[in-house]
């Protein structure tokens, strides 16, 4: 049998962030794989209904808009964002950081 799958980019909010984790929650959806920018690296890891994604950049640049792409199967927008953690360069936490799916 054949699964529509949907494509989201995630985006975060800050020119400042080199690194994030962020929680993501399925609910009518779920999270089938991930690919990541050009100069980003990045792991998921998912205990369901929750799903981790780690990113990072691998030079001091800004992480570019949709700098994962996410693949989904069933409706998109039951896939939310619970929490955002980014930092700088120099490994400080950035306050007030947000991710969004384009």
């Amino acid at each position: 049998m054949c699964v529509g799958v949907a494509v989201s980019g995630l985006t975060i909010s800050s020119e400042l962030a080199r690194s994030c984790e962020v929680l993501l929650l399925e609910s009518g959806s779920e999270i089938l794989g991930a690919t990541y920018a050009d100069g980003v690296q990045g792991a998921w890891r998912k205990r369901a209904p929750n799903v981790a994604l780690a990113l990072s950049q691998t030079s001091d640049a800004t992480l570019p808009a949709g700098t994962a792409s996410l693949q989904i199967s069933g409706d998109p927008s039951g896939l939310s964002i619970q929490e955002v953690s980014c930092f700088d360069a120099q490994g400080v936490r950035i306050d007030g950081v947000t991710a969004s799916f384009e």
